[in-house]
């Protein structure tokens, strides 16, 4: 099994959207996964590419919450990332360029030439619910390593997904 410093760089160095997270899923698949080791490679760089993964993994939890498309195992996550997107809204706005609409931000996601990131969360949004709940967790702790203010709004701990 990877450490949370070689999956945070796996992740990091995408080349493969879906290969990324069929990876991920198997490193979130175990109550010991090293989460902490993760969290702290991800706070020591400086790249957009984790940004972009968790804003377009907000949009998706959104979704989801939209179309009530969780249950009990992952409804936590999918509600607080659902708060995170309307928190986060202008942020993410950046991230999709010529402006930013649900409906624009939808018509990415549905694009087949999508980005390594999009592939990566439309594969993730597709896996077992208990372990979308855990990558959530990881997500929304990385958040935290980006100095936000309007997170202040959160929970100290709102990162800290029940595993169900």
């Amino acid at each position: 099994m990877l450490t949370g410093k070689e999956m945070a760089d796996k992740l990091l160095k995408m080349e493969n959207g879906e290969k990324a997270a069929m990876d991920i899923s198997d490193f979130v698949n175990s109550f010991t996964f090293d989460g902490k080791g993760f969290i702290t490679e991800i706070e020591k760089r400086e790249d957009t590419k984790y940004l972009n993964i968790a804003y377009l993994w907000l949009f998706m939890l959104h979704i989801q919450n939209v179309l009530n498309m969780y249950d009990e195992r992952n409804e936590y996550s999918v509600k607080i990332g659902d708060k995170l997107f309307s928190i986060l809204h202008d942020e993410i706005s950046d991230m999709i360029k010529n402006g930013f609409t649900e409906n624009s931000l939808k018509a990415e996601y549905d694009k087949e030439d999508s980005s390594q990131e999009l592939l990566f969360v439309k594969k993730m949004s597709r896996e077992h619910r208990t372990l979308q709940q855990s990558f959530s967790g990881l997500v929304f702790e990385g958040l935290t390593k980006y100095p936000n203010k309007k997170l202040e709004v959160m929970d100290s701990q709102f990162y800290r997904v029940p595993i169900i």
